[in-house]
C-alpha cells in the first residue's frame, strides 16, 4: 500500500491535497471526505480543472481548514495507528485472520 507522508503532513497541516490518480487508496480517501482534489490525468485540461476544484474547495468550505486537522486527528494520528494495529495484531492472536 502507498500512503504519501506529505499527504498527512498538509491534512494535519489544515491544507487541501492535490493527488494523482492512483497513489494507493487516496483517491477514495480524498474524495469521500473532501480533502482536496484528485489529478485524473497528467494533461493541461486536468491541471486547470484541478485548479479550479481546489480554489473553488479553498474559497467556499469556510470549516475547511479545521475540517481537515480534524480528519487528521482522528484518522492518521500515531494513536489511531498504534489503535488498528493492535486491533489486527489481537485478531491474527487469537486466530481471526
Amino acid at each position: 500500500a502507498t500512503y504519501p507522508v506529505k499527504f498527512s503532513e498538509s491534512i494535519a497541516s489544515g491544507i487541501p491535497v492535490v493527488a494523482t490518480k492512483g497513489i494507493g487508496d487516496l483517491d477514495e480517501v480524498i474524495k469521500k471526505n473532501r480533502l482536496g482534489v484528485i489529478i485524473n490525468s497528467l494533461d493541461e485540461s486536468e491541471y486547470e480543472k484541478s485548479y479550479k476544484d481546489i480554489v473553488s474547495l479553498i474559497e467556499n468550505d469556510e470549516g475547511l481548514t479545521f475540517r481537515l486537522r480534524d480528519y487528521a486527528k482522528s484518522n492518521l494520528s500515531i494513536k489511531k495507528g498504534r489503535e488498528l494495529y493492535s486491533n489486527l495484531y489481537n485478531d491474527i492472536k487469537e486466530g481471526g485472520l
